[in-house]
C-alpha cells in the first residue's frame, strides 16, 4: 500500500530473481521517506540520466546509505550479496537509532560459522548486526553465505523486519 517495493513489471514482483543495487536504493529511499535525488546519482557515470531508478538511488546515496566503488561506478544492476545487504540494514538501524552493541555471544558463534572467513572485514559489523537483531540468519545452521545473492523476497523480509522495530506491524 505504501509503495516501498514494487515488481519487475506491474504484474510480477519475481520473488526469488537477485536484488539489484539499484532496486535495494531505491527501496530504501521509500521506506524511509528519503526522498529523491538524482544529483548524487550523477556521480557514477554508469547511473544513467532516464534510469527510472536515478532520483531514488540518489536519495539513498545522500543519506549514505549505500556508495558506489572507487572506480566511479555504482553498479546499479548488480546483484547485492547476502553481506552487503547486512551492512545496509545495519546503515538503516544507525538512521532509525535502533543500532545498539553487538551481543559477544552472537560473534563468537558467527565466527564458528564455516565460511566467516570469507565476510569481508568492512562487512563483519554488519553481519553481527544483522544476526543479533534477528533480521537475517545463516542459508544452513553452518553457513552464513555471505557471498550470495540476495533474492527481492529475502530483501524484503529483512527491511520489513527492521521497520517492524521502529513501528510494529504498521509495515505488514
Amino acid at each position: 500500500a505504501r509503495q516501498v517495493l514494487r515488481g519487475v513489471t506491474p504484474t510480477q514482483f519475481a520473488p526469488q530473481q537477485p536484488i539489484t543495487r539499484g532496486q535495494l536504493a531505491a527501496i530504501l529511499a521509500r521506506a524511509l521517506n528519503l526522498g529523491e535525488d538524482d544529483r548524487f546519482a550523477r556521480i557514477y557515470y554508469d547511473i544513467a540520466p532516464n534510469d527510472g531508478l536515478a532520483p531514488e538511488i540518489g536519495g539513498a546515496i545522500r543519506a549514505g546509505l549505500m556508495m558506489g566503488y572507487p572506480d566511479g561506478t555504482f553498479r546499479p544492476n548488480a546483484p547485492v550479496t547476502r553481506q552487503e545487504l547486512a551492512v545496509v540494514l545495519s546503515r538503516m538501524a544507525e538512521r532509525l537509532n535502533l543500532r545498539g552493541a553487538i551481543d559477544q555471544e552472537v560473534a563468537e558463534r558467527l565466527a564458528l560459522m564455516a565460511d566467516w572467513n570469507q565476510v569481508a572485514p568492512w562487512a563483519q559489523d554488519g553481519v553481527r548486526f544483522a544476526v543479533a537483531e534477528g533480521l537475517m540468519v545463516g542459508r544452513s545452521a553452518s553457513a552464513w553465505a555471505p557471498l550470495e545473492q540476495t533474492t527481492r523476497a529475502e530483501a524484503a523480509t529483512v527491511i520489513q523486519r527492521l521497520l517492524d522495530k521502529v513501528a510494529p506491524g504498521e509495515w505488514r
